[in-house]
Formats: structure tokens, sequence, C-alpha cells
């Protein structure tokens, strides 16, 4: 009969683990300290891949490769230089300046996706229409007064340099059009959602710096049983990765994210704004408005096209507005996903 540790086993030692890959059954970690693999069967078993997790362990047992260890999740925290990882790269696009030509704030404006549910098939067709982005008929915008916040600050920036963000996506081949996120969502789509969910894992086992699988699973999570909370687990890791990589160009307060920009136009930086925006969702969703508001002003000054819609729900952040199920949601299928 297999053994399954209880919150009352005794305790041989505590140890810290780093989460490479997680299962319906098991983590795959490394120990910090020894290096070696383990394969950890947690009572409490919440943890996401790329954070460092303190396990009491009741019971371990050495094989070729490592350690079998059962034991309880006793804590779980960020630490992304633990993870060994090569930063993801960033390119340089060139400086724009919005104060100069024609402003990206000026003759923009978002048609609303027609009635159903927000996704992300809606954001990527809505069409540019006439007028400026406040609505105002009388006049062009022509100085950083005439805009509201925070396109005033953002005009009053200057010129800053645009990168692209390097996109990590393991078992990709543009030869034979093989995407592995894009298969995972055609299979929530079609009520695949185990399989979705392993193949997500599956990419994250691989290499930790798939941005993308994050937002998806963050997605998922977002209308499950466990909300925002299990939600903003997925992203936050995602967004310190993010954050870690971007940390040689950081020039403001820590952690930067407006002194460059990071356009979505540039296919590869999406899925670190989508994971910037998933967590925003989530703080506003927990009620933390400040962590909200301000998540969601750092994508208008990495994006200030706001393919996103973040400027739609920033009034309602500002003034302390509760979420509600009908407000904007990650731009991803987000049918509960459960795991039996």
């Amino acid at each position: 009969m297999p053994y399954y540790p209880t919150s009352d086993s005794p305790i041989i030692r505590t140890t810290e683990l780093v989460v490479w890959g997680v299962t319906t059954r098991n983590f795959h970690c490394r120990e910090i300290g020894t290096g070696l693999a383990v394969t950890l069967r947690a009572y409490v078993s919440r943890a996401v891949p790329g954070t460092v997790i303190t396990v009491d362990v009741t019971m371990e047992k050495v094989l070729k490769k490592g350690l079998r260890i059962d034991g309880t999740i006793r804590d779980s925290r960020i630490d992304i230089p633990a993870l060994g990882l090569v930063r993801l790269g960033l390119t340089p696009v060139g400086a724009e300046d919005p104060a100069k030509g024609e402003p990206p704030w000026e003759g923009i404006g978002f048609s609303d996706p027609d009635e159903g549910e927000f996704c992300d098939r809606d954001l990527e067709e809505w069409e540019v229409e006439e007028g400026d982005l406040f609505d105002s008929e009388d006049e062009a915008l022509t100085s950083p007064d005439d805009l509201e916040f925070p396109y005033n600050e953002i005009w009053k920036a200057g010129a800053r340099m645009a990168y692209e963000m390097e996109q990590v996506l393991p078992g990709d081949d543009p030869e034979d059009d093989f995407d592995p996120v894009a298969d995972a969502a055609e299979m929530m789509e079609f009520g695949r959602r185990i399989d979705a969910w392993r193949l997500l894992h599956g990419l994250l086992a691989k290499d930790l710096r798939c941005l993308d699988a994050y937002s998806h699973l963050g997605s998922y999570f977002f209308d499950g049983p466990s909300g925002a909370d299990q939600a903003a687990r997925y992203y936050e890791v995602g967004v310190a990765i993010g954050d870690w990589s971007l940390f040689p160009i950081w020039r403001g307060e820590v952690p930067d994210r407006r002194s460059y920009l990071l356009p979505w136009g540039w296919l590869d930086n999406r899925p670190y704004l989508r994971c910037l925006h998933g967590l925003a969702l989530c703080r506003w969703r927990q009620g933390r408005f400040d962590d909200a508001a301000r998540l969601m002003t750092d994508i208008l000054w990495l994006n200030p096209l706001d393919n996103q819609g973040a400027r739609l729900v920033l009034p309602e952040i500002l003034s302390k507005t509760p979420w509600r199920p009908d407000d904007l949601r990650p731009p991803h299928d987000t049918t509960p996903l459960r795991v039996e």
C-alpha cells in the first residue's frame, strides 16, 4: 500500500527544495545544498514550478539518481537566483519618444469586443478607431497637460529604448507549425483540461523560463475553486523571472518597469505582459488595490498602446471599486481546471 504523509507524521528533518516539475501526484525538485534530484510526495500539495519550498520530511529513501521524500510543505517563496537560470535575452529594437511624431495615444482607441466572453482572440481582433483615447472631440492632444494619468507622465518621460524579450518555448518547431502552448489552449477549448495541465507543466519541467506556460496556467485557475490565490502563484513566478531578466536595464525604483518599453507588437514580449496583466487582475480581485493599480500602470508604461485594456479598468481600481465576476478577465480560456 502506498504511503501518504499526514500533518501529524513525525518529522525526520527539514530541507529546502527547488520545484522543477509538478504532476498530479508528485513534485520533481532539486535539493538546495546537495543538488540531489528529489521526488516529493507532500501532504500540502500546492506548489508552483520555479518556487523554493521548505519541507518537513517524514520519510525518505535514497534512490540511484537522488531521493524520494514524503513530507509536508511548510512554506514557499520565490527566489529566482536559487533556480540557476540563464536570464532571458533582451534585444534593443530602437528608441521611441511619444512626444515626437504622432503620440501613440492620439488617434487610437479600441472597439469593445462583441457581447460575449473576453478572450485573447478578442484582443487581437480589436480595431483602431478614429478619435483620441479619451474622447476629446474638440481638439487634438498637444501637451502632457491634456492627458489623463498615467499618460501625462509617460509623455513627460520622453524617449525610451524599446526591447523585445526572448521567449522560451520548449518543443516549438517553426518548420512544422508546432506550438505546444497553442496546443494546450486548444485542449482546454475541447475539454481536455487534464491533458492541457500536464502539457503546460511539462513545458516548465523542461525550462522554467517558459513564461507563457505560467500565464496560461494562471488564467486557467483564475475562475477555479482556488480563484485568484492559486492563479496569482503562477503569475508571480512568471513576473519574477521576467523581472530578473530585465534587471540589467533597470534604472529607476525596484522593480523598474518605466524606464524602457516592451511593446505588445513585438510578439515575444507578450508572455511577460500577460503575466503582469493576470497578476494585476488577481490583486484587484484580492482587494489589494494599490498593488493592482501599480501593476496596471506599469503595463501602460511598458506598452502605451495598451493592447490589453489596462486603461479600461484602472479608474475602477484607483477608486477601490471591488472586482466583479463580469469584469475583465485574463485573456485566455478561464474555464476552471480541476486536477483529480
